[in-house]
C-alpha cells in the first residue's frame, strides 16, 4: 500500500511515494510555491516516474536475451512498484525494490535497487544504487523523469520559459518517432548556452541530447527570479519532453540509457546505451535537482 514520505529542511520540502518511490511535490518554504509537476491525468499523470530496468521504449515492447523472449512495457516496472522505505533521517529518505516473482517475468535477473533523496539547502539530492545480486553479468538502464510544471507562477507564459545549460553547447537535439529512436535530427544549439522555449518545440515527442558538455542545465523565466537547475554529471544522455503543446510541465530527465533505434534487433546486450555489472558489483549514479 503506497505511503507518502516528507523531508524538510530550512529551505525546501519534498514529499515521496512509496508507489515508484517518485517524488509527488517539491516546494520553497518561504512561499509555499510548488516546483513539481501535479500529475493532472488530463495531460500526464505521473510526478517524476524512475525509470529501471529501461529508458525508454522496446521495439515491439519486447526484448531477447539468451534464447528468451521477454515482454517489457516502456521505461520499465519500477516505476509502478511498490519501493520498501528503508531508512529516514532528518534529512534522507532512501528506498528498495528487490527483485521478486513477478519482476523476474519480465526480467531474469536478481537485482536490487536503491534509491535516496537528500535535502541539502535549496537542492535535492537523487542518488541511484544498483546491485547485480545475480550469478550472471546483468543488463540495464536507468534515467529520471522528473516534471516540472511550466509556467511556474500564476500570470506567466511558457513563452517567458528558457532553458540555460552550463557551458555553450553545439548540439543537435535527436528525435522519436512512436516512441523509437531515429536518426532525425536538427540543429539545438550552436556555440550558445541558452535556448528559448516554445510549445511548439515537442511536436515531435521528446528532445534527445548524447554526451554534451554540460552537466547542469536551468529552466528559468524572463518574468521572474525562478529556476530550477537539474545537475546530472556522468550521465550520458538527456530528455526534454513534454507532452503536447498545450500541457503546462517539462520534464528534464537524465538516463543512462536510450530507448530502442527503430531498427533495434532486440537484443538486450546490444541494446544500444545498455550498462552491465557483473555479480555483485554494483553501479551508483547521481543526480539533483535545486530551487529557487
Amino acid at each position: 500500500m503506497a505511503k507518502i514520505a516528507k523531508l524538510s529542511n530550512q529551505h525546501i520540502r519534498l514529499e515521496v511515494d512509496s508507489q515508484g518511490a517518485q517524488m509527488t511535490s517539491l516546494k520553497l518554504k518561504e512561499d509555499d510555491l510548488e516546483y513539481l509537476w501535479t500529475a493532472d491525468s488530463e495531460y500526464w499523470g505521473r510526478h517524476a516516474p524512475i525509470l529501471f530496468p529501461i529508458v525508454g521504449k522496446l521495439k515491439d515492447d519486447q526484448y531477447q536475451l539468451n534464447g528468451q523472449s521477454f515482454d517489457l512495457t516502456q521505461h520499465g516496472f519500477a516505476r509502478d512498484s511498490e519501493f520498501e522505505l528503508i531508512e529516514k533521517t532528518e534529512d534522507q529518505l532512501v528506498y528498495r525494490l528487490s527483485s521478486n516473482p513477478a519482476t523476474l517475468e519480465k526480467y531474469p535477473y536478481q537485482f536490487e535497487l536503491d534509491l535516496s533523496y537528500e535535502l541539502v539547502e535549496n537542492e535535492v539530492k537523487i542518488k541511484y544504487r544498483v546491485k547485480n545480486k545475480d550469478e550472471q553479468k546483468m543488463y540495464f538502464s536507468i534515467g529520471a523523469h522528473p516534471g516540472f510544471n511550466w509556467p511556474l507562477e500564476a500570470g506567466e507564459k511558457k513563452h517567458d520559459y528558457y532553458l540555460e545549460f552550463e557551458k555553450a553547447e553545439k548540439v543537435a537535439a535527436y528525435y522519436l518517432e512512436e516512441g523509437l529512436l531515429t536518426n532525425e535530427h536538427e540543429s539545438f544549439l550552436v556555440n550558445s548556452k541558452v535556448k528559448n522555449l516554445i510549445p511548439e518545440l515537442f511536436n515531435n515527442d521528446a528532445l534527445i541530447f548524447k554526451n554534451l558538455s554540460s552537466e547542469e542545465v536551468s529552466l528559468k523565466s524572463k518574468q521572474s527570479a525562478r529556476e530550477v537547475t537539474v545537475s546530472f554529471e556522468g550521465f550520458p544522455y538527456l530528455g526534454i519532453w513534454s507532452k503536447s503543446p498545450e500541457a503546462p510541465f517539462i520534464c528534464i530527465e537524465p538516463w543512462y540509457g536510450i530507448a530502442d533505434l527503430k531498427d533495434s534487433k532486440g537484443n538486450l546486450k546490444e541494446k544500444k546505451g545498455i550498462n552491465s555489472i557483473d555479480p555483485g558489483a554494483e553501479f551508483v549514479c547521481e543526480h539533483s535537482i535545486k530551487i529557487k
